[in-house]
């Protein structure tokens, strides 16, 4: 399981598109 701040990373990268 990814870390929390691995899926906060992946939000900002789509947050990004």
């Amino acid at each position: 399981m990814p870390s929390r701040q691995t899926l906060v990373m992946v939000v900002l990268l789509f947050c990004s598109l």
